[in-house]
């Protein structure tokens, strides 16, 4: 579904990625991991057409996405739950939702895909009217993914989902990945909890200095904690 090809990339003179190489398939689960500062989250940004590429080719479906605006990428079928959140905290719960569906023109499809999300998320639909400066860090976490799935996408980038939150609102953010999965969406899951990001993953790369410098089905990854040492400390 997803390919990457020698991509290297960076910030204005400062290159951060390296000839990277790496393939999503359809209804994939692949995990992204590396220490901080490997290049992680430029890397999710110029898949989804926030940072352009220098040099290689991001392929998606089988369309060149290389040189696509962040919204050709998102209606093509490419969504990007960044990390941090990022939600609009000046609008309401539903507002931030129905921004996600800016590009879908069915308004009865938007207003589907918004009660399939207060049906996975009760306490956004509870919470609709609030605005999502003033919900918790969990909640804003929700917000951020069903804002994702509002899209319809077919893959979904998610950067560091259980940053900064509780175990129990981790282990929910697994299950979130888990349903997103099952419902045939792929995932392309950067995350700072090595363990958390390899039970969750069907295949995973391991970024260090901007190059991906291993990979392996993830549960060959997790079986050998000498390599993950070796690479990420």
């Amino acid at each position: 579904m997803l390919e990457l090809k020698g991509v290297s990339a960076g910030y204005g003179p400062v290159e951060i990625l390296r000839d990277v190489s790496l393939q999503v398939g359809e209804a994939e689960v692949v995990a992204l991991v590396g220490p901080n500062g490997a290049g992680k989250t430029t890397l999710l940004k110029t898949i989804s057409g926030l940072i352009r590429a220098t040099a290689g080719n991001v392929v998606y479906d089988g369309q060149d996405l290389t040189r696509a605006s962040a919204a050709v990428i998102v209606g093509a079928g490419i969504a990007h739950c960044p990390e941090e959140r990022k939600v609009w905290s000046h609008m309401s719960v539903e507002e931030n939702l129905e921004l996600g569906a800016y590009l879908v023109r069915d308004r009865g499809a938007v207003r589907r895909s918004l009660q399939d999300i207060y049906g996975e998320f009760p306490v956004l639909e509870e919470r609709r009217t609030e605005l999502a400066g003033r919900l918790s860090g969990g909640q804003q976490q929700m917000l951020a993914v069903g804002r994702a799935l509002m899209s319809q996408p077919k893959l979904v980038l998610f950067d560091e989902p259980s940053l900064g939150l509780s175990p129990i609102l981790i282990r929910q953010i697994a299950t979130i990945v888990e349903r997103i999965h099952q419902r045939g969406i792929a995932v392309l899951l950067v995350e700072q909890n090595v363990d958390l990001a390899l039970r969750l993953a069907n295949r995973a790369y391991v970024l260090g200095s901007g190059k991906v410098v291993a990979e392996d089905k993830a549960s060959s990854l997790r079986a050998n904690p000498s390599l993950l040492k070796a690479y990420l400390g």
